[in-house]
């Protein structure tokens, strides 16, 4: 099917021919970290366990890393991607080319607790803030056949907030989406494949350094040092993920999507009427 046709399906097929998927775009080079701990994060916790980086939140829509630009939820857009994570520079849908993302199937993401929802649009027939656990299914699918399930990068549709457990700043259990779930898909364009190897490569030598750096006694004495402008208050903590992070990357331990449509979104209604 081309991706006209592809269109066309998405919004005009029945509610039991169409399997939602709630997706987690963000930009390459966070992405790397994604695949190599084979874990969805959040920016706070991201920031927690590796110091300065570049997340979902944390940095992903431009300008400085500062503590009020991360967030302790996971952010999740069900049955379309908001592609200005991937690249804050796109003017509009038209320009968004490529993509990377995780796609997660819409009731699974629904198990989470605490759980919570944004909805800015108006559309599928629901007020701002009537959106709820039982209904954004079907508000999902009725904006779906209207063809207005699509971000347009001037604000939300629909949105999933996966949450921390805990009081503000005392955060006792992070949300996290485990990739070597096998109804989770991690979705990268073929064209990038080489690319995203070279990168793995790459950002593996760079965090083996890191973990190095954590077993001097000096470290471990002192409990919290500063790597390459990263700031490891956890050292336990961050040496169990790079310990993840540092195994030889296999692919069948997650579900990989290497797509070749013309970006992610049509991707992802690909595998919507397809599954």
């Amino acid at each position: 099917m081309d991706e006209k046709e592809i269109s066309t399906q998405y919004c005009n097929l029945p509610d039991d021919k169409v399997k939602l998927y709630g997706t987690y775009t963000t930009r390459p080079e966070g992405f790397i970290d994604v695949l190599l701990s084979r874990l969805v994060l959040s920016s706070e916790e991201a920031h927690r366990l590796l110091g300065h980086v570049k997340t979902h939140r944390g940095t992903s829509m431009g300008g400085r890393e500062h503590h009020a630009a991360r967030n302790e939820a996971i952010s999740i857009s069900p049955g379309h991607v908001s592609f200005k994570y991937f690249d804050s520079d796109l003017r509009n849908r038209d320009e968004f080319e490529g993509g990377v993302g995780i796609f997660v199937p819409l009731p699974k993401l629904l198990e989470h607790d605490p759980i919570n929802f944004m909805h800015t649009s108006g559309i599928g027939d629901l007020g701002m803030y009537d959106v709820t656990k039982e209904n954004i299914e079907e508000a999902a699918h009725r904006a779906r056949k209207e063809g207005k399930l699509k971000d347009t990068g001037f604000g939300y549709v629909f949105e999933i907030m996966l949450y921390a457990e805990g009081e503000y700043r005392k955060w006792t259990n992070f949300p996290r989406i485990d990739l070597e779930d096998s109804e989770v898909i991690a979705a990268l364009p073929e064209s990038m494949k080489k690319q995203i190897y070279n990168d793995i490569t790459e950002r593996q030598a760079y965090y083996q350094k890191l973990f190095d750096r954590l077993q001097e006694p000096e470290i471990r004495e002192k409990g919290w040092n500063v790597f390459d402008d990263r700031d490891i208050f956890y050292p336990d903590e961050t040496e169990a993920l790079l310990e993840r992070m540092l195994e030889p990357f296999d692919e069948e331990r997650i579900n990989l999507l290497w797509y070749d449509d013309r970006n992610l979104e049509v991707a992802l209604h690909r595998i919507s009427i397809t599954t």
